[in-house]
């Protein structure tokens, strides 16, 4: 669940915690779905578009009873990014569906009045 506090000054997912009156950001990872921990503030720059995508991600699991086997798995996320005006983009948040990543899109474009650029869309053109 995404939410504004503090009269409209911070954004708080739990994936991201933005506060855009200090220009900082900081990632929330969940630890045994209970506990939230980060990495602490980190400096956020300006902000000209949230963007989403899909991507490809590998898993790789070793098995300990036979040694040396192990099988990969790949599996599609979507990712949604902040763009910066450096051309940087900071990773804000991975959903494996895609409404859920565009109503999280949407509360971020919406949080800092930029504009969405979905190329999920264009992928599924090809």
């Amino acid at each position: 669940m995404n939410e504004v506090l503090d009269n409209h000054q911070v954004f708080k997912s739990a994936q991201i915690k933005i506060d855009k009156t200090k220009k900082r950001y900081k990632k929330l990872f969940s630890f045994l779905f209970v506990f939230s921990l980060s990495e602490g503030w980190k400096h956020l720059p300006e902000i000209t578009s949230v963007s989403i995508t899909s991507r490809k991600m590998n898993q790789t699991f070793n098995s300990v009873r036979a040694m040396g086997n192990s099988s990969t798995v790949q599996f599609g996320v979507i990712v949604v990014y902040l763009m910066t005006t450096s051309k940087q983009k900071v990773e804000a948040g991975r959903f494996e569906n895609i409404k859920k990543a565009q109503k999280f899109a949407n509360d971020l474009a919406s949080y800092l009045t930029v504009d969405i650029i979905d190329y999920t869309k264009r992928e599924e053109g090809n």
